[in-house]
């Protein structure tokens, strides 16, 4: 480890830097996390630091466990149980059904990989490092690009605008120099040596099953 001396930028529209920064910026954070994913464990010597197969369902068990917790907890101001997602049940058949997960993969994967957990350079507009790797494990690298695509998955929803979950500002021509979700796509595709669209939109909804479930917990605090 060792002290980094760049820029942490949380707004993932990269409000302060030029339409050329911004798109050059957005670029090199996909092609960044595209070169982690093409990293082999066995390579670095940590081929145990995670289970080579079935990340997504080792993920639904977890969740599973934590909305049933979650659910039982009294919420302080109405004395009552949170209680279960709404539908949730519904998402865990989705989600468990063999026949829509994607194939199954096995990189490295962050766990949060997101524009304010990356390091840019002071001037220039490359990453010099990543930050928060606590949930870093093997598993499928889908969850890191869906992840760090969320902004522009929620831009068009109503549903995430209105509770601060999504922005206008990540609508295709909407900010100069900001990328198309499809072009974020492409430059990880033409880096990590697969081709994640088949499987994008399924990623993006597991992404907010994931949420939903961080949202209860807060609830449930």
């Amino acid at each position: 480890m060792e002290f980094l001396d760049g820029r942490i930028i949380e707004d993932p529209s990269l409000p302060d830097v030029s339409p050329e920064h911004r798109n050059e910026m957005w670029r090199a954070a996909v092609t960044t996390l595209a070169k982690f994913h093409r990293v082999a464990p066995a390579s670095v010597n940590l081929a145990s630091y995670g289970k080579a197969s079935g990340f997504y369902d080792r993920q639904l068990a977890t969740f599973n466990t934590i909305q049933d917790a979650q659910a039982k907890a009294v919420d302080v101001e109405s004395h009552e149980p949170v209680g279960k997602i709404p539908h949730f049940d519904d998402m865990v058949a989705f989600f468990g059904n063999k026949d829509s997960q994607p194939r199954d993969r096995s990189t490295f994967v962050h766990g949060d990989y997101k524009i304010d957990n990356v390091v840019f350079h002071k001037t220039e507009p490359r990453v010099i490092g990543i930050l928060d790797w606590e949930m870093s494990t093997i598993g499928h690298p889908l969850s890191d690009l869906s992840n760090l695509l969320t902004p522009f998955t929620t831009a068009d929803s109503p549903v995430a605008r209105s509770i601060g979950r999504g922005s206008e500002i990540f609508l295709p021509g909407n900010t100069p120099g900001l990328p198309t979700k499809q072009q974020c796509i492409e430059w990880y595709r033409e880096v990590a040596g697969w081709d994640p669209r088949p499987d994008m939109t399924w990623g993006e909804a597991f992404g907010v099953y994931r949420n939903c479930i961080i949202m209860q917990g807060i609830a449930a605090r």
